[in-house]
């Protein structure tokens, strides 16, 4: 899965840039200082990451949103020229981004074993164009996701709601047991196949529904990194992380399977417990029929850290005390290593976005950085960068740089 198009709203310096990626060469934001090349990368860093942006509020004058914000009808018209639902819950308080998820030719299969949230399943069931649009709203109170969903109006919530009440509502209808396909052929109807079934009996349009991931839906989205030459421990060891996934998987997957078999036996131990104690509930809360529980063992893995052996040294020494120059040079040689890597197939997992690679780099170096991206770009890694290098414009398609300038309001914007 790619980012083909975003549209940032009311951040900083972007109160409006919109633009178009490709997937499989560097896209170029080229421009001069101050011209918001950096917001732009950050911006497309809030579809995907949780980002602590900062408002006015008392006793604090530093603010993340744009001084001068869209107007509604502005806002509206960014959904009406790209054929969407129009969007209800503007304010012109908050921060927005919308983006375009393009999902690639028989990825859907590789989402078939991972159990994703009720909403994010509809959606990926009820395609158009192969895409995912995702609104992001970002205020001083919270961050909440929106998708295009088909839905009817009256029944937008039975996508986070519960069992009890996606029953109530398939009495209401008149939905008989015939009408829901049980995927398994046994046992209770999940909450999905009960969406599914309701769905079927109601007159659907596209709306904007309130999207609340689960823990696995993270699994499907490219994962974002933003790098520049300020190398932090964290960056290096993501790198390193992404680097090593294949051989992380040979002994992490088996370790999962077993968290998920194990997280199911203490399931049922818990629910067979809240079956026992039942009574007691009952006796403090009557409207309460019964308690269940979903558990879920969350196994992480990452590089967490990173020993160097240096020739005048007597001993492993850990990379975070070295000076930044050897750590830029660490950092260089993973992402050349990834490069040299890459698989030529498969689907993209990382967007990674570089602010001023150039930076610290000779010319030759630079141009063996941008052929380095350029075989990024071709395998599993969507690459985007800001830079004010003539090498790497020489070097690249005219028509993936994007000139970012500001205009006369002082806001920036970005065109091909």
């Amino acid at each position: 899965m790619y980012l083909e198009e975003l549209v940032i709203v009311n951040y900083k310096s972007c109160n409006l840039v919109d633009f178009k990626l490709k997937s499989d060469n560097p896209n170029i934001f080229i421009g001069l200082n101050d011209c918001g090349k950096s917001t732009i990368l950050k911006g497309v860093e809030l579809l995907f990451n949780k980002v602590n942006c900062s408002f006015n509020k008392e006793g604090n004058n530093k603010s993340d949103l744009s001084n001068s914000t869209l107007s509604q009808e502005e806002f509206i018209n960014i959904f009406r020229e790209r054929d969407l639902p129009v969007f209800e819950h503007y304010d012109e308080n908050s921060i927005y981004v919308l983006g375009k998820l393009k999902i690639e030719e028989n990825e859907l299969d590789s989402f078939s074993e991972i159990e994703l949230s009720n909403s994010l399943s509809w959606m990926l069931e009820n395609l158009i164009d192969n895409s995912i649009w995702l609104v992001k709203k970002i205020n001083s109170d919270n961050t909440i996701g929106y998708l295009a969903l088909n839905v009817h109006q009256e029944y937008k919530q039975i996508y986070t709601d519960t069992a009890a009440n996606l029953n109530r509502i398939k009495r209401d209808l008149n939905i008989s047991p015939d009408d829901i396909t049980n995927s398994n052929a046994a046992g209770r109807f999940s909450n999905l196949e009960l969406i599914r079934a309701i769905n079927s009996k109601l007159e659907l349009e596209r709306l904007w529904t309130e999207y609340k991931p689960s823990k696995s839906d993270s699994d499907i989205f490219p994962e974002f990194k933003y790098f520049d030459w300020n190398c932090s421990m964290e960056e290096i060891t993501s790198i390193a992380t992404g680097l090593m996934k294949d051989k992380i998987d040979e002994f992490i997957l088996p370790i999962k399977e077993t968290a998920l078999e194990k997280a199911q036996l203490a399931e049922e131990a818990i629910n067979e417990e809240f079956n026992r104690i039942q009574e007691i509930i009952s006796s403090v809360a009557p409207e309460i029929q019964s308690i269940k529980s979903k558990i879920h063992f969350e196994v992480k893995e990452r590089v967490s850290d990173i020993m160097v052996q240096k020739l005048q040294s007597d001993g492993l020494i850990h990379l975070d005390n070295q000076g930044e120059g050897l750590k830029r040079k660490i950092w260089f040689s993973l992402i050349k290593a990834k490069a040299e890597n890459v698989e030529q197939t498969g689907f993209k997992k990382y967007i990674w976005a570089f602010d001023e690679p150039e930076t610290h780099l000779y010319p030759g170096a630079q141009r063996e950085f941008f052929d380095i991206l350029k075989v990024l770009s071709r395998g599993n890694v969507q690459t985007i960068i800001s830079t004010h290098s003539t090498i790497f414009i020489d070097k690249a398609n005219t028509n993936d740089i994007l000139n970012t300038y500001k205009l006369e309001n002082g806001y920036c914007t970005s065109s091909n």
